[in-house]
């Protein structure tokens, strides 16, 4: 079965400038580490097999679409539908108005982690069987029609409250752009990535397009033995090339842990004792600051900034309760604050912004206001990001959380996504293609954009280049991991535009008001003298998406009204069944005005899932201009996916090259030492204990020898990026208005632009 991006989708309860949405977010499925992992709430932890996606529960609400897709409405059914959405908007409005302060429902814990944006996994799309959004529990009771507050937990509100249609795929109204409205440049605080590993090279490729004070995170696994070597080494590292590090402390030492267990079948990188509560709090707090310690005494750095934990809301990363993670930031923060006043410390890094764990509102709300009765440090405070862009906008988390810092006297504090992208793994990822094409690139522009619209203070971009989990082959560009540079150094799409992005983020940015219920389409122009640039990118909206939040604007579980639509004899390609035939099924008069208002915007979200779309940039006030280059990134033009094997000759030589030097490396450090041994036993052990036991070396000198021969041959996998660069198929390519379809009708600029496709266009101003 096909997993659609809804199962990994955030599921937002938040709203559109304080409009309420509905209810609270279940925390998806991720393609994390181990595929297929469901996060779902603590209490009721399920282990779910790694290759097959989880299966609905009809007690959740949630079904599966496998037994029909979303329908194709014919043009009369559309008009129909608007007759009956205008003729019942009075009759709707009263019925679907909150009640006083009502009770959020409780959400799920688990990970935003996964992306709802998959065109090709959406409902609708032939041969799909997406699972649908609302497969988590414990979602607005299904006899209760009632709009949730947003999670600010605002009441009382008043006709003019009650939702309209909201989450859509596109507007349908032009961009407009101000090029009297200038704005000083957003500068780094739009820039970051992270690495799990201290590759210079990638590193330098990185620094070369941020510059200085980009946001660059490093974890610390403190459950593993001598957790602070390689950290340290790779703050330095990253030091020196000019980043902020954001270094992330996570894991339970066993001989702390609350629960011994050491495997179990979660699959994930921390076993069951790591991610334990610790049994005495100051102990592990001591040893935290013992590691920091060890930063200043082996490398003379600290790290800039401390995130306490990361996704604390998955099961996979945290067995705990709320309170425990809550009392483990109390005592660590602390202790850190004491030993190092230098360090900005901050948390949760939660999987999803909304996740409650177990509580009645966002779990990082009520960390917020611990912090301010315990009068505990907080620096910034942080969440994981994976879905549409534009979910930053839809949610109304960032300003939400801003105004609630506000009013507690918190205004100083830093609001950070530690880690985001369109999915978290390209494991068992039947979307994963989506990291190497223009896919990845317009999710950067559409993020990036809202990033900068919001003020957010900070993001990681998961991760900088592909990890090597001892590949065998040449897999550069086949689907098998989510870095922005590839194992030997390709750029993929996604760090092309962050080199026109950076960039543009050190000069003026021009004002540019996007059309309010816009979550596809993002634009982003500069100004730098008489140059005008703007990058667009159409970061498609998945039909199940726009079903399931729609369907929650209403206060409604999704799969619940999916299912009875279906019983009704809603099928593929029909339109939906008249209201005699709903209502007999079961649906509610408000299931079926929700279902009647949603559908349109379905069959939009379908229709632009598969199908290039018509932008229009009104350049207002600017009258005199030309339109000089057209840089496009879709599947025909800047795709070095098509050119795979082309280039494959050349990556071959520069894997055979980076062997050789890699073992030359420890061949030297070997005669050096007096101990017998070849490069050939370096390709054959798999960690440093084989190597030790192969050499007849103790551990520890395996260690050295293990970290430099895998060092060395990543840097010098990295060391043709110059030479990758000027291969046809990789090199950039430009284009005139003319070549790229651009029609001018100044001051209205329009164009044509694929699903997932990104346009950069290249203007001089001239003057009048």
């Amino acid at each position: 079965m096909r997993l659609s991006r809804s199962l990994l989708i955030l599921l937002p309860v938040l709203a559109l400038s304080g409009v309420p949405l509905l209810i609270s977010p279940g925390q998806q499925k991720s393609y994390h580490k181990a595929a297929g992992v469901g996060n779902v709430p603590s209490q009721t932890a399920a282990t779910l097999p790694a290759t097959e996606p989880p299966q609905a529960d009809p007690s959740d609400g949630s079904i599966d679409y496998a037994e029909a897709a979303l329908p194709t409405l014919e043009a009369d059914e559309e008009q129909s539908l608007a007759k009956k959405k205008k003729s019942r908007k009075k009759k709707g409005k009263k019925k679907r108005k909150s009640s006083k302060n009502p009770k959020p429902a409780p959400e799920p814990s688990g990970s935003s982690g996964g992306n709802n944006n998959s065109g090709s996994g959406s409902p609708g799309n032939a041969g799909a069987q997406p699972i649908p959004p609302g497969t988590e529990p414990g979602l607005v009771p299904e006899e209760s029609i009632q709009i949730i507050p947003h999670w600010r937990g605002t009441a009382n509100r008043t006709e003019e409250d009650v939702l309209g249609p909201f989450a859509r795929a596109s507007s349908g109204e032009a961009f407009e752009l101000h090029l009297d409205q200038l704005s000083a440049a957003p500068g780094s605080r739009l820039k970051g990535t992270c690495q799990w590993g201290s590759v210079q090279r990638a590193m330098q490729a990185f620094a070369d397009i941020s510059g200085p004070n980009a946001l660059y995170r490093i974890k610390m696994y403190t459950a593993k033995p001598n957790p602070a070597s390689d950290p340290a080494r790779h703050t330095r590292l990253a030091q020196e090339v000019g980043f902020q590090v954001l270094l992330t402390v996570k894991g339970t030492p066993l001989s702390m842990a609350s629960d011994k267990t050491k495997e179990d079948n979660l699959g994930d990188e921390y076993p069951p004792f790591a991610r334990s509560m610790p049994v005495n709090l100051q102990d592990y707090a001591d040893y935290v600051v013992d590691l920091l310690g060890q930063f200043e005494k082996r490398e003379g750095v600290l790290p800039d900034f401390v995130e306490i934990w990361a996704e604390p809301d998955r099961p996979e990363s945290w067995s705990g309760t709320r309170d425990d993670y809550i009392h483990l930031y109390e005592v660590v923060s602390k202790s850190i604050r004491a030993s190092f006043p230098q360090i900005k410390l901050g948390g949760a890094g939660v999987a999803g912004v909304l996740s409650d764990m177990g509580g009645e509102r966002p779990m990082l709300l009520s960390l917020i206001d611990f912090v301010v009765d315990q009068e505990l440090p907080m620096d910034f405070v942080s969440w994981h990001h994976y879905t549409i862009g534009a979910e930053l906008r839809y949610n109304g988390a960032v300003q939400g959380l801003r105004d609630h810092l506000e009013e507690n006297g918190l205004d100083e504090v830093r609001l950070f996504v530690s880690e985001w992208n369109i999915y978290p793994s390209a494991i068992n990822n039947p979307d994963a293609l989506s990291f190497e094409n223009s896919h990845a690139a317009a999710n950067f522009v559409s993020f990036f954009t809202a990033a900068a619209d919001l003020d957010l203070d900070g993001n990681v971009f998961f991760q900088l280049q592909d990890i090597d989990g001892q590949q065998s082959g040449i897999h550069d560009l086949h689907a098998r991991s989510v870095g922005s540079l590839s194992w030997r150094g390709v750029k993929k799409p996604v760090f092309r535009i962050m080199e026109v992005l950076f960039d543009m983020a050190e000069e003026q940015r021009v004002q540019v008001d996007h059309p309010e219920l816009e979550f596809g389409a993002a634009v982003f122009a500069s100004l730098e003298e008489d140059r005008l640039r703007i990058v667009v990118g159409n970061d498609v909206v998945p039909a199940d998406w726009v079903w399931s939040q729609g369907i929650r604007e209403y206060g409604l579980k999704p799969g619940l009204v999916w299912k009875k639509l279906l019983k009704a004899g809603y099928r593929v390609g029909g339109p939906l069944p008249n209201q005699r035939r709903m209502s007999r099924a079961g649906m509610s008069e408000q299931e079926i005005e929700a279902a009647e208002e949603v559908m349109p915007r379905v069959e939009e979200a379908r229709i632009l899932e598969k199908h290039p779309r018509q932008l229009q940039l009104s350049l207002q006030g600017l009258n005199n201009f030309n339109l000089e280059r057209v840089w496009r990134f879709d599947s025909q033009n800047n795709d070095p996916v098509n050119h795979r094997l082309d280039i494959q000759a050349t990556l071959v030589s520069i894997e055979e090259m980076a062997q050789d030097l890699a073992g030359l490396a420890v061949e030297e450090e070997m005669q050096a030492r007096g101990i017998a041994g070849s490069a050939q036993d370096f390709h054959e052990a798999r960690n440093p204990m084989e190597l030790s036991q192969r050499l007849g070396v103790s551990e520890s000198v395996a260690v050295n020898l293990f970290n430099l021969f895998h060092t060395t041959l990543a840097e010098e996998r990295l060391s043709e990026m110059d030479l990758l660069d000027t291969l046809q198929g990789l090199s950039l390519q430009s284009m005139t208005a003319e070549q790229a379809e651009i029609q001018i009708n100044k001051p209205v600029i329009s164009f044509e632009i694929e699903p997932n496709g990104v346009a950069v266009l290249e203007l001089r101003v001239l003057s009048e």
